[in-house]
């Protein structure tokens, strides 16, 4: 009887055992697939307090007055709440310009005699303004039906910067002010590839997603290649799925969602690689051009599964 009750358990007993060892693997796939930013380089804005955000239609400016229409300014930068936004805080890069265009929209002709000063300060943790590194005023007469003037300052200097922006009348009457703040950064396009296995039987499967450690967007889509290291070079592998999916878009700091990758039953062990093709703008002796270019990463497929 006893003996019996061993041979019934035993299948329990080792069922028990593949669970507890599979389990370290799903919860680090899980963890990995859960982890969204790979670099917070928002951080810094998300403690300051509320900014002041230039609005669309400035409530003292003539009717027809917009300072932003084809221009699409950049949108406000997503926080870990679904519900909270960072509206007047943004990721810039150093070198670059920032500013606000004023254009006319109506039929007629607009004097406005403006002076508009931007300044550009280092802030405190409290947000406030402590040295300013640049500022620039500017002379805004007359404006034409469908014209626009740009109000651009050069960002100088990384680190958290607030912008503020006054306007004032022919008479140096302040008519409004609005300001802010900007984290500015280098330039830098660099994408990778992660897998949550880099060892895995024929017919088996893993899971893979881009990570955007640069600066700058990053485009991609489903479709990747997987190749196999035979005689010395690298040479395509049979893979199962097909693709039809658009391409994406990766903030900066940011990893895509996990996409499941299928090994062929048939593929004989080795080494292999997987390669996603990636774009990104990246500046190349004073032009930015849009290059794409592949990321890699390597597994071992084992013996038969």
């Amino acid at each position: 009887m006893q003996r019996k009750l061993n041979w019934f358990c035993l299948p329990i007993l080792m069922a028990v055992l593949i669970a507890v060892a599979a389990f370290p693997a799903f919860s680090s796939a899980r963890s990995f697939c859960g982890s969204p930013i790979v670099r917070d380089y928002e951080r810094p804005l998300r403690y300051l307090p509320e900014a002041k955000p230039l609005p669309l239609i400035l409530p003292f400016g003539p009717s027809g007055l917009r300072t932003s229409s084809f221009y699409a300014p950049k949108p406000a930068l997503a926080t870990t709440s679904a519900t909270e936004s960072l509206s007047g805080k943004r990721l810039e890069h150093l070198g670059d310009l920032t500013g606000f265009p004023l254009q006319n929209q109506s039929d007629l002709e607009m004097t406005l005699n403006w002076k508009i000063r931007m300044i550009i300060s280092r802030v405190g943790v409290d947000g406030e303004p402590s040295s300013a590194i640049s500022e620039r005023t500017n002379d805004i007469g007359i404006l034409r039906p469908s014209e626009s003037l740009w109000v651009l300052e050069k960002l100088q200097e990384v680190g958290t910067v607030r912008i503020d922006m006054f306007f004032f009348d022919g008479e140096e009457n302040l008519r409004g002010s609005y300001f802010e703040y900007a984290h500015v950064v280098p330039y830098r396009a660099m994408a990778r590839l992660r897998l949550t296995r880099r060892s895995v039987s024929p017919g088996g499967e893993f899971k893979l997603r881009v990570e955007n450690l640069g600066t700058t967007e990053v485009k991609y889509g489903e479709a990747y290649r997987l190749q196999i290291y035979k005689d010395r070079r690298w040479q395509q592998a049979p893979q199962r799925e097909k693709f039809f999916a658009p391409r994406y878009t990766l903030r900066p700091g940011r990893s895509s969602r996990c996409q499941r990758v299928g090994v062929f039953k048939g593929a004989e062990p080795g080494l292999y690689r997987i390669a996603k093709k990636v774009g990104s703008w990246e500046r190349r002796r004073g032009k930015t051009i849009f290059l794409s270019r592949d990321v890699t990463e390597t597994f071992r497929v084992t013996g038969t599964r």
